[in-house]
């Protein structure tokens, strides 16, 4: 996102007379986007853009459902324990999804159910399945990766369509891995259709039998969709796409689609597009006071290493930007809208699992989903997105670099505040545009076009049962004669 070549990015310091810093920021989209109190906000180091379509069909240039699966890409992911996400990658989003950890986390909490109430014999039974389980995923994946493989060199060399699934399906049949792995997912339906065989009993407490009706709903195939991997107008059937048939094409067309767990949006595409829910005009200046807001909310967390205003610069350039901005006496960030997307889990997921009494009884065995650093410690409740984001800083003397050469798009960009990154050509599609420089004299303005979206944070739910359990059980230690 930043100009080509090998300059540093390097924070860059307001005014000493101005107190604004990355907090102020944090503090703006929470009271925009609408974080509640009992809700937490953890900023993007790096905004990526959102490339949202939803006005045409797929054969006249559209694609819908890749937007959604920009979404879920966003979505079903993994929270680490920071107010700022990391992005070691830039624009990348973590790689692990929440789905997958949950998936774990049930096993877990599920060994408790087992071995309370099955005999030694069904445990047993119980986890021989699972074993076979694990072995029927890693063929299939096996097989499915090998195919994707092939089937992207036979395409390269044959000049086909890597997205038409009905010429996969039928280059598989022959030559690839379909009947492998059509006979090794049929073996993992088996495999689950014996499981539920065992554990669907009754179970003296309800709390144990709704953890062995949130696996079913977990272990339930319908419960994922393929999702495009491609823009919907890359694939033959992309006018068929909704929901309902993107379920029914299963795990079949391997690398052309993403089999995902689904997960549903409050917002649609079209509102994300268009609406001015939590547009902002702030103005910060030298009577503006200071913020630790994110450290408050965080429990310490300090945001110090973030740096709110960045630019990538060489060594000579930086020092001309700085002093530049050393003269500061206000700032302005205005967008055309800042809202959160919330997130409407299906029956797959049951956070509510997260507050279950054998956490509480065993918080040891939950430290790794649970504990300081844990996988599911935060769950994503939604996604703050900003539309048509502007930022102007004025000075008490002309602004000397030449900002709008050597950051404007063409150039490569390379000017950050908070996580905005205004970024090259190269990072803008049909549905976003070039970000806008104007400098004169005082004032320098660098701002998105109204319609691009940025994805800037999550809005978050922090599970505290473990963490009590376990200040619970030192409380005791310390009170036991």
């Amino acid at each position: 996102m930043f100009r080509a070549g090998s300059d540093p990015v390097q924070p860059v310091s307001l005014s000493s007379a101005l107190k604004i810093s990355l907090d102020n920021f944090y503090d703006l989209l929470k009271g925009h986007a609408g974080v509640a109190q009992n809700e937490l906000l953890q900023l993007r180091l790096s905004a990526d853009l959102l490339d949202i379509s939803d006005d045409k069909l797929a054969s006249k240039g559209g694609y819908k459902w890749f937007s959604y699966h920009n979404l879920l890409d966003r979505s079903d992911r993994q929270i680490e324990s920071s107010p700022v996400s990391p992005d070691p990658n830039g624009a990348q989003v973590n790689a692990t999804t929440l789905s997958s950890i949950y998936g774990l986390f049930l096993l877990t909490l599920r060994s408790f159910v087992v071995k309370k109430e099955l005999s030694a014999d069904d445990q047993k039974k119980v986890a021989d399945i699972n074993g076979l389980i694990d072995q029927d995923k890693t063929q299939y994946e096996k097989l499915a990766e090998d195919d994707r493989v092939n089937w992207v060199k036979h395409c390269k060399h044959t000049g086909g369509n890597v997205e038409d699934r009905n010429a996969y399906i039928s280059w598989s049949g022959t030559w690839g891995n379909l009947r492998e792995m059509k006979d090794a997912l049929d073996n993992l339906k088996g495999q689950y259709f014996n499981l539920n065989t065992i554990l669907d009993r009754k179970y003296p407490d309800p709390g144990d039998r709704a953890i062995i009706d949130a696996e079913f709903d977990y272990n339930n195939m319908t419960m994922k969709a393929s999702y495009p991997n491609s823009y919907d107008y890359d694939y033959p059937d992309g006018d068929n796409f909704n929901i309902s048939y993107l379920i029914t094409l299963g795990m079949s067309g391997t690398g052309a689609f993403d089999w995902r767990y689904v997960i549903n949006w409050q917002e649609t595409l079209h509102t994300i597009k268009t609406a001015v829910a939590g547009s902002f005009d702030a103005k910060w200046d030298q009577e503006t006071g200071s913020s630790s807001s994110i450290s408050t909310d965080w429990s310490g967390s300090a945001s110090g290493s973030y740096y709110f205003i960045s630019a990538r610069a060489s060594a000579s350039s930086h020092t001309q930007i700085q002093e530049d901005f050393s003269k500061t006496t206000g700032v302005e960030l205005a967008a055309e809208a800042a809202f959160r997307i919330n997130i409407r889990y299906p029956q797959w997921f049951h956070p509510e699992l997260f507050k279950s009494k054998h956490i509480e009884e065993n918080p040891q065995s939950f430290e790794e989903f649970f504990g300081t650093n844990g996988s599911l410690l935060y769950h994503p409740l939604g996604l703050v997105v900003v539309r048509g984001f502007s930022s102007k800083f004025t000075s008490s003397q002309d602004w000397s670099y030449d900002y709008d050469h050597n950051f404007s798009a063409s150039s490569g960009g390379g000017f950050s505040v908070g996580p905005i990154s205004f970024g090259a050509s190269g990072s803008y599609s049909e549905h976003q545009h070039e970000h806008q420089i104007d400098q004169q004299h005082t004032s320098l303005t660098i701002s998105d076009d109204k319609s691009t979206i940025r994805f800037v944070g999550y809005v978050l739910a922090k599970n505290e049962t473990y963490l009590n359990a376990i200040d619970g059980m030192i409380k005791k230690n310390r009170t036991a004669p």
